[in-house]
């Protein structure tokens, strides 16, 4: 008679992922570099949820890791507008850098957002998860806080000096002086008008006062005593907000609250005009014979000082690459008494990430072994055409491709320096209502809508 088999050996009962020890969940925690990974992780339980939502006060965890800073999402619009049936969230798309495709992955995120902005035009973003939206494409302009259900709104209609009766403007681009929950904020925009050759282009409001439904912004009429250009971007620097011209020259304006004769407050804005010197490679023909052209010129902080970057694009005779080839980097400098645009060989650790009102810079130190130094650029050269914001959906076509990452190790004129370049999303060619957009931190985990996918 055969022996009987032996009974297959017991089995330890698996512990459920709760009872985890928190410093560990908190050491996994700190190692993704991404809050919205974070935010995903959290969601696996209340005990992993309660750990990660203080991480900002946390326990000492096994070893001494401090989760990254938060880089910004690029905020990816959808080639069409979808209706949303009532009570359901309309879902967007975002590309992390920290969280996904640096290395390897897409950094694909999908995340919930509360108010339904279907077919909403973004023109900008700020710091805490906000977004400048225009709902109806050339008005309705608000400003949407990604995270909570708030929406602020902003004026769509300017008056500037000498005129009486206000006229409805178009934002292109803005940003603010802070918090949009400041009593002391204010608000810049580039903005289109259409009344004349006498128009203003730029237009600033206070915070608290653009709440009344039918808010004026004051407008300024920028090149009526500097000459004809265009502005090409704007930020706010040491409290004063400077708009970058097509001749590389800054119109600095200082915003205040001022008592009007007639009782009450007024907006009063002071302004400077801050000539450059003209730079080298503007003179002459240099752009020609190299073969590139310069397609959109940005503003950014770092350090405490105030960079330009230039972006080029291929031209070669009747013929032009739509996508970004190559980029120059400036700093604002002193040149005796004369100010100058001082080109920058390298950038020495920093992380640019370039959006008219909302570029941003970072340090490379801290993220280390995560991401290098390079430029971080996004699809918007659609951002001013207005003619094209006022036809009905099916006739827009807002290009999206031309989004990526540029670096380099030694810097020369355009047609020699070696740019390395990674492009993101190239698939998605256009949206029929927006752009993309950066959407800057802090994100935090425990307010992070989420969908059961990522």
């Amino acid at each position: 008679m055969a022996p009987l088999p032996l009974p297959p050996p017991r089995v330890p009962p698996t512990r459920p992922w709760e009872d985890l020890p928190e410093g560990i969940v908190e050491s996994i925690a700190c190692r993704l570099l991404c809050d919205v990974d974070r935010a995903f992780m959290a969601a696996t339980c209340g005990n992993w949820w309660r750990v990660v939502a203080g991480l900002k006060h946390p326990i000492p965890p096994l070893e001494p890791v401090s989760p990254p800073p938060q880089l910004p999402l690029l905020l990816l619009p959808c080639k069409r507008s979808f209706y949303v049936a009532p009570g359901r969230s309309r879902t967007a798309n975002f590309m992390c850098i920290l969280g996904g495709y640096i290395n390897g992955g897409d950094g694909m995120h999908c995340l919930r957002i509360r108010r339904d902005t279907g077919g909403a035009r973004f023109f900008g973003s700020f710091d805490g998860g906000w977004l400048f939206v225009a709902q109806e494409q050339t008005n309705r302009h608000r400003l949407l806080h990604f995270n909570t259900n708030t929406l602020l709104m902003l004026p769509d209609l300017v008056s500037s000096t000498g005129q009486t009766d206000p006229a409805p403007m178009v934002m292109l681009a803005a940003t603010l002086s802070a918090s949009p929950m400041d009593e002391a904020c204010f608000g810049a925009a580039v903005v289109e008008v259409d009344m004349g050759l006498d128009r203003p282009d730029i237009a600033f409001w206070h915070m608290e006062e653009a709440s009344h439904p039918d808010s004026v912004a004051t407008g300024l009429i920028a090149h009526r005593f500097h000459g004809s250009y265009l502005i090409e971007d704007l930020v706010f620097h040491h409290g004063v907000f400077c708009f970058l011209t097509s001749e590389e020259n800054i119109l600095a304006c200082t915003c205040s609250l001022v008592e009007d004769p007639q009782g009450g407050v007024r907006l009063d804005v002071h302004q400077e005009f801050l000539e450059f010197q003209e730079r080298e490679e503007c003179l002459g023909d240099f752009y020609q014979s190299c073969n590139y052209r310069i397609a959109s010129r940005y503003l950014v902080t770092s350090r405490g000082g105030l960079l330009m970057i230039v972006r080029y694009v291929k031209h070669i005779g009747w013929q032009e690459e739509t996508q970004s080839a190559g980029f120059g980097v400036y700093e604002m400098a002193n040149k005796g008494h004369v100010l100058v645009w001082s080109n920058l060989n390298l950038l020495n650790g920093r992380l640019l990430f370039l959006g008219r009102g909302c570029s941003r810079c970072y340090e490379s130190s801290a993220f280390p072994d995560c991401v290098t130094e390079g430029i971080h650029f996004l699809d918007d050269r659609d951002y001013d055409k207005v003619e094209m914001m006022r036809l009905i959906q099916w006739g827009r076509l807002y290009n999206c491709e031309d989004n990526g990452i540029c670096s380099w190790s030694e810097w020369a004129p355009p047609d020699q320096v070696e740019f390395r370049f990674q492009r993101l999303a190239p698939n998605q060619a256009f949206s029929q209502y927006s752009s993309p957009m950066w959407l800057l931190p802090d994100i935090e985990p425990h307010l992070m809508r989420l969908e059961s996918t990522n």
